[in-house]
């Protein structure tokens, strides 16, 4: 028999009420969670700069809605790690403005600890980027593997070709490279001729290993309230410690709460 799912320190349906708080700038939060999650965020927990602290579900803000991750375990081995988005933090992105970190959010400790999601970066991308076709108005969400220190730390300079064990053959040679995030591998039917983005996956690396997975969403496809599934294509390595990989995220709308879960899950060792 399979052992059941339980969600850290949530149930499934408070997950959803929580997220249904968060679909406004003014969640349920009571005032000793924002001062406890103020005094964690400035420091000694290991959160990211500016996220706040609540029961152990980081959460931080999105355009002036919160946004929390969360991690589900199955017989204390990890089997969902994610974050809950709400649609107004989507529909409240700016027209314009500087290409930055949005949100920094570090995943559940269970998820760092067993997983390669340790951080999410949100970067709002008003008027897309290259290559062709993401041109449109998009969210890139990085998932990080590392500390925040660590993560900071990647730069452009390393011109070492990657090993074919962690790269993957749906996916073009890792190429543009960003400064705190590392190359980027996109996936090559996106690059074909006439291609139309919607929603894809990247993978990224650094000093040779993979250092983020990304789903990358247009953001007429969040508002079109849609569910979305990308697999997370697989390499024969990572290329650091051995570590859970996940190998599909799904998108999933909640009318009841206003939002997105976004979740990775179907993890496998690697390394």
């Amino acid at each position: 028999m399979r052992p059941p799912i339980a969600l850290v320190l949530l149930t499934v349906p408070s997950l959803l009420l929580l997220g249904a708080a968060c679909g406004s700038p003014n969640s349920s939060l009571t005032r000793e969670d924002k001062d406890a999650g103020a005094a964690a965020a400035d420091g000694g927990n290991g959160d990211a700069p500016g996220q706040r602290s609540n029961n152990s579900m980081p959460e931080g803000d999105l355009f002036g809605s919160t946004v929390l991750s969360y991690v589900t375990l199955s017989a204390g081995v990890v089997a969902t790690v994610g974050v809950v988005v709400p649609l107004a933090s989507i529909a409240q992105a700016p027209e314009d403005g500087p290409f930055q970190n949005d949100l920094i959010l570090n995943m559940p400790q269970q998820a760092r600890e067993q997983t390669m999601l340790s951080q999410l970066r949100i970067n709002w991308l008003a008027h897309g980027h290259g290559p062709t076709p993401y041109s449109a108005p998009h969210f890139d969400l990085h998932f990080y593997r590392g500390t925040n220190a660590q993560i900071d730390a990647i730069e452009c300079t390393d011109s070492r070709a990657f090993p074919a064990s962690i790269l993957t053959s749906d996916h073009a040679e890792p190429s543009t490279c960003v400064a705190g995030m590392g190359f980027h591998s996109w996936p090559s039917a996106d690059l074909e001729p006439g291609a139309v983005f919607s929603a894809s996956l990247i993978l990224g690396y650094y000093d040779q290993r993979i250092v983020f997975i990304e789903p990358m969403i247009a953001k007429s496809t969040l508002l079109s309230k849609q569910d979305i599934e990308l697999a997370v294509s697989r390499p024969q390595s990572s290329g650091g410690a051995p570590t859970l990989y996940p190998t599909r995220m799904r998108g999933i709308y909640d009318a009841q709460s206003g939002g997105y879960r976004f979740e990775f899950d179907k993890f496998e060792p690697i390394d």
